[in-house]
């Protein structure tokens, strides 16, 4: 069975005069993550500018989606009001970039640079922070301060209750921090207490290959209290080693032989728990990356050691980089990962194998190449978006993999159904699905 569901946007937000000369509406979601009960949780971003650039809005929330797809309640995180200088109105002080449901059932947002803010699962508001430092200008900016008292640019969940996170450091040569050590907390994360986040892999070790000095410095950096490898704070001279970059490019997962840390970029959608003991790490080429860029789906587990990698799409046509394909979603209960790009849906197993591939040259799947894999549901629902409708569309994956093509054309098919039956229903302007009796909240 498929499901099709508009992404509304609170209309109270919303700016009123948006269809004349100048007028710009952008709606970004940006990622969404799954409790164990099923409910969802979707990060949004809207930007927006009225007609003749009288006013200017940008709006960050979290919607909460029950496993029926019902809206149960929106929490706006960061709101301000204006064209160019822009006023707070309120929320939080930074742009989240990421959101993790932990084991209580209550969601960390994480920022790049480290910070993690912590709230209740009814999006009631706020319950704690690690902020680390949060001076406003670079030049008050105490990185090392700030990297010892922040946690991570990233958080997932196990299925036993662990937590998979990436923690940055200084950055080489510049003022600011790289996400790099990537390792395992056993304890929860809290507002009154920090987990130890034992460091099994490093993206990048200075010294380890060529050019990798230009990620994370080791002078001026500081080691972090809340990690440990080899019996101490992980950091400058106590990293994993080789580093995952060497292992991928010595190995050449993927064909993968230039990649270098100065080319290597960072992508949210695609780091996830493909097992309680397996992990899927992304390496791709940047900037400026092509479709014949190198990339790698790393598998590392749980002592930080290189699998393998997902069996690689390919480059070419068949590259996730035109359109920024970047996301992988994975069911851990059932051991699959899937990936869509423009060239099809892809399904591994556990160990990396592809199980399926459906390609967007047969007529059947040619919708795929609008559609982003968001997440999945705890019952093995694929979950995914079609970004410029603000559509949410739910594909049952079936047991028997013969059943997979027959099961997705139908999806496809019934959603094309159902979006021409919303847009009668709703007639949304520019596909803004409006809905102003919908419930939020303020932070």
């Amino acid at each position: 069975m498929a499901r099709t569901l508009p992404l509304t946007l609170p209309g109270s937000l919303l700016l009123s005069d948006m269809d004349g000369p100048g007028a710009y509406s952008g709606v970004q979601h940006v990622c969404m993550d799954v409790s164990p009960k099923g409910d969802r949780y979707l990060l949004t971003r809207i930007r927006q500018i009225s007609a003749g650039e009288k006013e200017g809005m940008c709006a960050h929330l979290i919607s909460r989606f029950r496993p029926d797809g019902e809206l149960a309640g929106r929490l706006v995180l960061h709101l301000s009001r204006g064209v160019g200088e822009r006023e707070t109105l309120g929320g939080l002080p930074t742009t989240i970039d990421d959101l993790c449901v932990l084991p209580d059932g209550s969601l960390a947002l994480t920022v790049g640079q480290g910070e993690v803010f912590l709230v209740d699962a009814e999006l009631r508001g706020t319950i704690g922070s690690w902020e680390g430092d949060r001076s406003t200008t670079w030049d008050e900016w105490d990185v090392s301060e700030h990297l010892r008292g922040g946690f991570a640019t990233l958080i997932r969940t196990t299925p036993a209750g662990r937590l998979l996170c990436v923690v940055p450091e200084r950055e080489a040569g510049g003022m600011g921090t790289r996400p790099n050590l990537i390792g395992l907390a056993e304890d929860p994360l809290t507002a009154e207490e920090r987990p130890t986040v034992r460091i099994i892999k490093a993206l990048v070790v200075p010294g380890d290959g060529p050019f990798t000095g230009k990620w994370v410095a080791d002078e001026g950096s500081p080691r972090l209290p809340h990690t440990i490898h080899d019996g101490a704070p992980a950091g400058p001279g106590n990293r994993p080693t080789p580093s995952l970059l060497t292992e991928v490019r010595e190995r050449g997962c993927g064909g993968v032989w230039s990649l270098s840390p100065r080319r290597a970029d960072f992508h949210y959608e695609a780091y996830r728990v493909l097992a309680e003991d397996r992990f899927v790490i992304p390496l791709f080429e940047s900037p400026r990356p092509d479709r014949w860029s190198s990339y790698s789906y790393a598998l590392i587990d749980d002592r930080g050691t290189l699998l393998g990698e997902l069996e690689s799409p390919g480059r070419g046509d068949s590259s996730p980089i035109p359109g920024e394909h970047y996301a992988v979603v994975t069911d851990p209960a059932r051991g699959r990962a899937y990936h869509v790009n423009r060239s099809g849906l892809y399904m591994w197993d556990a160990d990396g194998r592809l199980l399926a591939r459906l390609p967007t040259t047969e007529k059947a799947y040619k919708g795929l190449r609008h559609l982003k894999p968001m997440a999945c549901a705890p019952d093995g629902t694929l979950i995914l978006i079609r970004p410029e409708h603000g559509l949410m569309l739910d594909i049952e994956i079936p047991d028997d993999l013969a059943d997979l093509g027959p099961v997705v054309a139908e999806a496809l098919a019934d959603h094309n159904r159902r979006r021409n039956r919303l847009k009668k229903e709703w007639k949304p302007i520019d596909w803004r699905w409006v809905e102003d009796e919908a419930p939020l909240a303020h932070l």
